[in-house]
Order: structure tokens, then sequence, then C-alpha cells
């Protein structure tokens, strides 16, 4: 059981992009975060919610 709503297989290029967008953000604050910079990180931080967005706003269904 799952919350994924049927959009992921109609517009599975776009999931995908957006799937990525999110790995590329999370492989960045790996990198960002090896650092010393924690303004840096913060900075960083703020990609997240946006490219979690990207999937949860259009391809999962509310929790119920």
């Amino acid at each position: 059981k799952n919350h994924a709503k049927a959009e992921i297989w109609q517009a599975k290029a776009e999931f995908d992009a957006a799937a990525k967008g999110l790995e590329t953000v999370s492989a960045d604050m790996i990198r960002i975060a090896a650092g010393t910079d924690n303004n840096a990180v913060q900075e960083q931080f703020k990609k997240f919610g946006p490219a979690c967005g990207a999937c949860h706003s259009k391809f999962r269904a509310p929790l119920q």
C-alpha cells in the first residue's frame, strides 16, 4: 500500500526528472556538508522543500 497517484505512470518522464532533481540536491548536500561552511549547508537545506515538493505535490495522494 502506498500513496502514489496514477500520474506517476502517465507522466513518467516528469516524475523521473523530479526524482533526479532530488538526487542532485541530496548529492550536493553531502558534498557541502563535508566542508566547514555552515551558511552553505543552510542555503542548500532550503532547496530540499522544492525538490521534495516537485514529486509530492503532483504524484502523491494525501495521507489518510
